[in-house]
């Protein structure tokens, strides 16, 4: 066997590995079609344009894109309101994964617990609760 033909084997032996390997990837999740309708892309526009393509939570800006997350405050499967605009929020990606720490754990409960870093271009903490963007009363 000449060196042509060992390379040749080694190349259909790994096509056939890579071959293997896509056959065994996990499916995608189905999109649930009311996120693919005209209905929720207009309500998706209302809530983005109300708060000002923003993250309610860390007010960074979502307006690029594929960067903002319109998420029902209350879930859907919990009695939240599908197509009702005070149901939803604008939230960016990071925030949008801290809003639903239950996915991938298991749990059946929304675990929603926010922790917002950084700081703005200025070098003001982002976090509205850190000690320097709480409003002082009396000048103290």
């Amino acid at each position: 066997m000449t060196i042509a033909d060992q390379q040749r084997a080694k190349l259909r032996t790994s096509r056939l590995r890579v071959g293997a390997l896509h056959s065994r990837r996990v499916k995608p999740r189905a999109i649930e079609p009311l996120y693919s309708s005209a209905v929720w892309r207009a309500l998706r526009l209302v809530v983005l344009r109300r708060d000002g393509y923003r993250c309610v939570v860390c007010g960074i800006s979502v307006a690029g894109k594929g960067q903002a997350r319109v998420d029902h405050i209350v879930r859907v499967t919990d009695g939240g309101a599908r197509l009702d605009a005070a149901n939803c929020r604008t939230l960016c990606a990071s925030c949008d994964n801290q809003a639903h720490r239950e996915k991938g754990s298991g749990s059946p409960q929304r675990d929603e617990r926010f922790s917002i870093e950084g700081a703005d271009l200025s070098g003001r903490p982002l976090d509205p609760m850190h000690p320097w963007n709480r409003v002082k009363k009396n000048g103290v």
